[in-house]
């Protein structure tokens, strides 16, 4: 049960959520999240912004139902995803054993249901330029540099990329080492995505907290008959670049935004 202090928290955090979205102009994750219990058993109770969301959701974690790398769905009631609770320690500060375990984490990710097809197939290379156009109309990028990553588009595109689900923000928050097999666990259920550009996920992590632990995550990583990307790394890091930059403009989170990132693509 709930205490009145933890009530009047939660009230007062919708209410502001609620000005903001109403009065304010910048991006904002409508999601809600609880933990329940019910009869002993913990729950993470997602409120999604409508059944369309939820239902992705659910289809993308029933992918992995034998998985012991992300949670179970308990149950999909319209908007709302109760999935089983995780007991797990969160990763605060990486290390070798840690990066390890994360490799076996995407490898079974990238596993499941990969295709490689033509890029010309998919959306990423107008994606891209689109995202490149915009950062380039709003002042984060120079004409200058506007330019250059056109012309590295161009020179770091592959003929074929590989497709699946992918999980795409691997922020060290969004994953813990389960108490009951000593495996990395998801726990965003909205980072687990379905026809990604595979390797969005590491470019992520590369971009934060991996890049010490490079050589070693990607050595452990593809060790098996894993979808490989490394030819193409790049590619998939200035997209990733290029995306996460444009939503931070929209959710005015300034001190993330830098510019300097895209420096090595233009220097080919």
């Amino acid at each position: 049960m709930l205490s009145p202090e933890t009530k009047s928290f939660r009230l007062l955090r919708r209410l502001r959520y609620l000005v903001s979205r109403l009065f304010g102009n910048r991006l904002q994750n409508s999601q809600q999240t609880s933990f329940e219990t019910l009869n002993g058993r913990r729950f993470k109770r997602l409120i999604l912004r409508d059944t369309a969301l939820a239902t992705e959701l659910e289809r993308n974690l029933e992918a992995f139902h034998d998985s012991p790398h992300f949670p179970s769905v308990a149950i999909r009631y319209e908007h709302e995803l109760w999935l089983d609770y995780v007991e797990g320690s969160p990763i605060v500060q990486p290390d070798t054993r840690v990066v390890e375990k994360i490799a076996d984490f995407y490898a079974a990710t990238y596993s499941r249901s990969a295709r490689r097809v033509d890029v010309a197939d998919t959306p990423f290379v107008p994606r891209l330029q689109r995202d490149l156009r915009f950062l380039n109309r709003v002042g984060i990028l120079s004409d200058a540099a506007y330019r250059d990553l056109g012309a590295a588009v161009e020179r770091l595109v592959p003929d074929r990329v590989w497709v699946g689900f992918d999980y795409t923000d691997a922020v060290l928050k969004n994953f813990i080492v389960t108490d009951a097999d000593g495996l990395v666990c998801g726990i965003d259920a909205e980072s687990l995505r379905r026809d990604q550009l595979i390797g969005t996920g590491v470019a992520n992590a590369l971009a934060r907290w991996l890049g010490p632990f490079q050589d070693r995550f990607l050595q452990r990583l593809f060790r098996d008959e894993i979808p490989d990307f490394r030819p193409y790394l790049p590619f998939v890091e200035l997209c990733y670049a290029s995306a996460w930059t444009k939503m931070y403009f929209f959710e005015k989170k300034w001190k993330r935004i830098e510019p300097s990132i895209f420096e090595r693509f233009r220097a080919g």
